[in-house]
């Protein structure tokens, strides 16, 4: 009985503090994979909370003398609006074909990529971060 009690209070507690804590931003992992003709990026909610991603919402930039300079999209470019939700431990997975998103051809070069999303229990977005190369 008293066994019992103590893992009821033990499950109760764990669930408040899991109730109280933030999400942990910047621990949503990404991977950019370049293929001939796309850059396909991976996410993974690696946070104690679902998050919105509000559509794929990214922004690329490359180093340019030791600077991110952010590389310009294609006039008339749009992101996706759809959005889903992620819980914690789970993924997606979206592509970025550069001939339609960006004005210019990607040159090889040091590139950033930054996700944008929002985690359903604070206010305001957050986003994580990746660097990749292109040959």
């Amino acid at each position: 009985m008293l066994l019992t009690a103590f893992s009821h209070f033990i499950v109760v507690f764990l669930s408040a503090v899991f109730l109280l804590l933030p999400a942990r931003p910047g621990k949503v992992v990404l991977t950019v994979t370049p293929e001939p003709d796309a850059l396909r990026v991976e996410y993974v909610n690696r946070t104690n909370r679902a998050i919105e991603t509000g559509g794929d919402r990214f922004l690329l930039e490359k180093e340019v003398a030791g600077q991110w300079e952010p590389v310009p999209f294609r006039e008339g470019f749009s992101f996706r609006e759809i959005g889903h939700t992620v819980p914690p431990t789970r993924g997606g997975t979206f592509t970025i074909q550069p001939e339609r998103a960006f004005a210019d051809p990607l040159s090889p070069g040091r590139y950033r990529l930054t996700f944008f999303y929002d985690c359903l229990t604070t206010e305001g977005g957050e986003s994580a971060a990746t660097e990749f190369d292109l040959t």
